[in-house]
């Protein structure tokens, strides 16, 4: 996944989810 896209989607979240379940 682009850090782009993982910056917008991880802000639209915020601490909805967290970062290991992007990584």
């Amino acid at each position: 996944m682009p850090p782009g896209h993982h910056d917008i989607y991880f802000s639209s979240t915020t601490t909805k989810l967290p970062d290991r379940q992007f990584v």
